[in-house]
């Protein structure tokens, strides 16, 4: 259910750049808009960071194209499972579905509503949900990192062998009086028997 080392990366990547072109446009929109005799005038910066966005919002439906039959499946699988670090996490992961799917629902209102009037209430809706989303992702990622570190010490407690460890030292195995090879007694002559390699002809 863990995804690899380079998938994460590419997750990561293209989900801060999602996230980090919104909040510059928060900034740009509402922080460094100038005011004018006409009203508030836009930021040239405006145009770009939407830009940006949008071409990560493509990015980021490819990245969750490819989780979905993999990642989110055998997650799926395991929603009865009694652990309740596995149920948390399933529960967080269904909630940042939900709200990607809310996001692209108010993503598409904005560009095709139609409606003016609407526009600047779908706006505010659409970038709640997104701070919403990057905190449900904060905790996704939190579920994971404690089962990881719980599952750690467990592992490295355990013996190769698969005996207890309980008041021993991990890697001070000795072998027992039993286990132990016997030392070559001599023969009832005195001599001890030696091996002599076989020669060949």
């Amino acid at each position: 259910m863990r995804l690899s080392r380079h998938h994460r990366q590419w997750i990561y990547a293209i989900g801060g750049s999602l996230v980090g072109s919104g909040v510059a446009w928060l900034i740009a929109h509402y922080l460094l808009a100038d005011a004018s005799p006409f009203g508030e005038t836009h930021h040239p910066s405006e145009p770009w960071w939407l830009r940006l966005h949008g071409a990560a919002v493509m990015a980021f439906l490819v990245v969750l194209g490819t989780i979905l039959p993999g990642h989110v499946t055998r997650a799926w699988s395991l929603r009865k499972s009694r652990a309740q670090s596995v149920r948390r996490n399933i529960f967080t992961g269904i909630l940042m579905l939900s709200l990607v799917a809310a996001l692209a629902l108010t993503g598409y209102a904005l560009y095709y509503s139609g409606s003016e009037e609407l526009r600047p209430y779908i706006s505010t809706v659409h970038w709640v949900l997104g701070l919403a989303t990057l905190a449900g992702f904060y905790q996704h990622r939190r579920g994971r990192l404690q089962r990881g570190s719980q599952r750690g010490p467990a592992k490295a407690d355990r013996p190769l062998g698969g005996g207890a460890t309980e008041g021993k030292e991990v890697g001070s195995w000795r072998p027992q009086p039993s286990q132990r090879p016997r030392a070559q007694e001599p023969s009832p002559g005195g001599a001890l028997l030696k091996h002599h390699p076989r020669r060949h002809l």
